[in-house]
């Protein structure tokens, strides 16, 4: 083995062009692959910064048993799981939120979450220092406004502060003392895609999170996981939890009813709800990158082809002289491994450095630093690689017949060896038009999706800036006093032309929900609203909604200043809303309650243009839109302002005039419609980005590849075409011929791609919302473009061999 490995690295230096362009050309193989990996070990299987899990971490939560589906947890149910399910050493609810931090300077909006008392001993945090929280100080009964701050908010806002313990700072308002610094890099037990910098205890709920509730069995806000009891395993724990969501199931039919409990390991930083969202992703990112390694395999393997062919009579004198055709398969498959291996160390050092670069851009809270496992995964790679380009030219040059290996430079063309490369150039061109036709199929999705008419204006010309009074602890009757004043004053504004205020702005992340009841007498559809899964949207809005968001009144009338609390209560609802609840009829003068069949009931004063608010992707959903000054518990706002040009431009004179009315709220997500939009649009986006540039790379690779096939039956044939061009053949006659050949090959491979990318296209398109299966204008772009591509990597080599000097062509062997 050591002569064998001596032995290649002579072979290997004596090429240097052949061994760069290998180990490049492989290291990018590798290093997608290693990339993905190290990220999605890192979301899905490394442990959590900072988080102590033997294997007895679990998830607990509802799941409806109809479909399966996972929900949030009430702050009673986690209770009574915690206590009576038997099978927790220690267990802990949480939920995340914004909160506003102030310690005597401007407040600031920070990412924060909100926590039982054994959160931090559940997970076996161990703290830079100081503590978590205690039991008691989650209890609402006696509440102790402390908070435990991040590793990273100690070091930029505190400056590392060895004192920060018992200092006092304000949040939402409330004056806190830090009892904590949680260590380096610790997010919770998700990795999420935000920084957690502020945790508080659950007492603090009324002031932190007045939408949610302590009390209420059906308010399900919370994310909850357990430390199992030594001994315990997930089978009896699945089956303790499933018990008491049976017993709460008769306790409590009506909110319970159709529901059970479950358990999941904890692995990784993603909790089990997500786990559908990760998947298809993590499936077609893998599908994408071992497509590449493939064809980087299928390249690196017609380069050793064509070597091989090039020592035949090299390999010809090692048989006669007794070596064995396994001995000589052995020392060609060293010299693979040897390119292998260089190439992973290459691959490897850029895999991290591309795994640093995309997780700064989607998951900023991960580790994806390299460890044992991301070492052994491109040694497996790597391996995997050197046998697949290695092993059929290792094969391919140890057959044939001794005489003619000798006699090598006499030889024509050796049809073995030209079915070998083009297989491998078939490989690469079909392979490649899968990843063109996946990125081709993402990129019309962006297309279409920036085309779709939404209901309403996403654009530049109207800016949402929100801002949460429930942080300031602020009254119904001071929320009412805050609206009008934003409003009349934002109104006053130079440039803005609408001005309203919503509790929910389209394609934001805030959704609400609400159950519908109708009227019996009125519509025969009450059935079909009354059904657990039947999602409508609610939404409370000020006067001037409609017109500043560009949403069309179909009939009735907008909200005025007379729908106030104390008023009748009134809605106007979505056009799909009032066909599915009342069709063929008008549903102006209908009734419509959120607060159960018994009322009280809202009147519908209008009908307005459906809009998809939720996802660009997305079909509109049943909207049911009340006035603001009728829904007393509305703290969560945001400001709309609509101006005939660029509405960006307003933001600070915005910002300026809420600090005016209230110098210590915080201002937050204050951007465009249209960077809303282009938010909903960054999943497709990125998919077409990154299948865009892999697509094009496994172009460039297999018309390289093809280039090589056609480059080296020129100089094989060089004998043939000066014959051919002495007895009188046209030069354009040779070029078609080398150029015909590289087409049949290409052929061969579009139709097995076109094949491959029709069988995919549908199961991306299942997969993916907003992202159409039906291409067949893709299709033939990609494929036009990759017979292109094939063309001319034909026809250079071809036109070079249609220059060959018929004399020195005849005396070149």
């Amino acid at each position: 083995m050591i002569d064998d490995i001596r032995y290649a690295l002579r072979q290997l230096r004596r090429a240097p062009a052949f061994t760069t362009t290998s180990v490049l050309t492989l290291a990018v193989g590798i290093a997608a692959n290693v990339a993905l990996f190290t990220l999605m070990n890192a979301i899905l299987l490394r442990p959590v910064p900072g988080v102590r899990n033997d294997g007895r971490l679990t998830w607990f939560m509802p799941a409806s048993t109809i479909g399966g589906r996972l929900l949030p947890i009430s702050y009673p149910d986690f209770r009574d799981y915690r206590d009576q399910a038997g099978v927790f050493e220690q267990a802990a609810a949480f939920a995340g939120t914004e909160l506003s931090l102030s310690d005597g300077g401007e407040p600031t909006r920070v990412r924060g979450q909100i926590v039982s008392g054994r959160y931090f001993s559940a997970l076996g945090v161990q703290m830079t220092m100081g503590r978590g929280f205690t039991p008691d100080e989650d209890d609402p009964a006696t509440p102790r406004p402390v908070v435990v701050i991040s590793h990273r908010l100690w070091q930029e806002r505190f400056e590392a502060d060895g004192s920060v313990l018992g200092r006092t700072i304000a949040v939402d308002g409330v004056r806190c003392t830090i009892v904590g610094v949680a260590p380096d890099r610790f997010n919770g037990p998700d990795v999420g895609d935000q920084r957690v910098d502020l945790w508080v205890p659950l007492a603090m709920q009324p002031r932190v999170a007045p939408q949610s509730s302590l009390a209420d069995r059906n308010a399900w806000w919370l994310s909850a996981f357990g430390r199992l009891k030594p001994g315990v395993s997930i089978t009896q724990a699945r089956a303790a939890v499933a018990a008491v969501a049976a017993r709460l199931a008769v306790a409590d039919s009506a909110g319970h009813a159709q529901m059970t409990a479950t358990v999941f390991a904890m692995r990784g930083g993603i909790e089990p709800a997500d786990i559908r969202t990760i998947v298809p992703v993590s499936i077609l990112a893998s599908a994408a990158t071992g497509l590449i390694l493939l064809i980087c395999c299928a390249n690196v393997g017609n380069m050793l082809l064509s070597r091989a062919i090039g020592r035949r009579r090299e390999i010809g004198v090692r048989l006669s002289l007794g070596a064995t055709r396994t001995r000589i398969a052995r020392q060609l498959l060293t010299e693979s491994m040897l390119l292998a291996a260089v190439a992973s160390v290459v691959g490897l050092l850029l895999a991290t450095w591309a795994t640093e670069l995309l997780a700064s851009t989607l998951v900023p809270t991960i580790d994806v630093s390299p460890e044992t496992h991301t070492i052994a995964f491109t040694v497996i790679v790597a391996a995997f690689a050197a046998v697949l380009f290695g092993m059929l030219p290792a094969l391919h040059a140890t057959r044939g017949d001794l005489a003619s290996a000798l006699k090598a430079g006499t030889l024509g063309v050796d049809k073995r060896r030209s079915r070998l490369q083009g297989g491998f150039v078939i490989a690469q061109v079909s392979l490649s038009l899968v990843l063109l036709t996946t990125s081709g199929m993402f990129l019309d999705g962006l297309y279409q999706a920036a085309r779709v008419d939404l209901g309403f204006d996403a654009s530049s010309h109207v800016l949402a800036a929100s801002v949460d009074l429930g942080m300031q602890g602020y009254t119904s009757r001071q929320t009412a006093t805050f609206v009008r004043t934003i409003r009349t004053q934002g109104a006053a504004l130079p440039g803005a032309t609408d001005v309203s205020v919503t509790t929910d702005v389209p394609l934001g992340e805030r959704r609400s929900f609400t159950d519908i009841a109708l009227d019996d007498k009125e519509s025969d559809q009450q059935h079909r609203f009354g059904q657990r899964g039947m999602e409508v949207y609610g939404n409370a809005v000020a006067p001037g909604f409609f017109h500043t968001l560009g949403v069309r009144l179909i009939s009735g009338r907008d909200f005025g200043s007379d729908d106030v609390d104390g008023a009748p209560s009134v809605a106007i609802v979505s056009r799909d809303f009032a066909d599915r609840a009342w069709p063929r009829q008008d549903a102006l003068g209908k009734h419509v309650s959120t607060s159960g069949a018994k009322g009280p009931f809202l009147t519908v004063i209008g009908v307005a243009q459906s809009a998809r608010v939720f996802g660009i992707g997305e079909r509109a959903r049943p909207i049911v839109y009340r006035p603001l000054a009728q829904t007393p518990n509305a703290r969560a706002l945001t400001l709309l302002v609509r101006s005939a040009g660029d509405a960006t431009t307003l933001a600070p004179a915005i910002r300026r005039m809420i600090h005016a009315v209230d110098p210590g709220l915080p201002v937050y997500e204050m951007q465009s419609l249209g960077q809303y939009r282009r938010e909903r649009l960054a999943s497709i986006a990125l998919g077409s980005t990154l299948l865009g540039t892999i697509g094009a790379l496994s172009v460039l690779l297999a018309s390289v590849g093809l280039y090589a096939v056609v480059a080296f039956s020129v100089g094989q044939r060089t004998r043939e075409i000066g014959i051919r061009i002495a007895l009188g053949a046209a030069r354009q006659r040779v070029v078609r011929l080398f150029v015909a050949e590289g087409v049949r090959l290409a052929t061969i491979g579009l139709v097995a791609g076109l094949g491959l990318s029709m069988g995919l296209t549908r199961v991306v398109a299942a997969a993916f919302l907003g992202v159409a299966s039906n291409h067949v204008a893709t299709f033939a772009l990609i494929a036009a473009l990759v017979t292109g591509v094939t063309i001319l990597a034909s026809w250079i080599p071809a036109r070079r061999a249609a220059g060959v000097d018929p004399m020195a062509a005849l005396r070149s062997e």
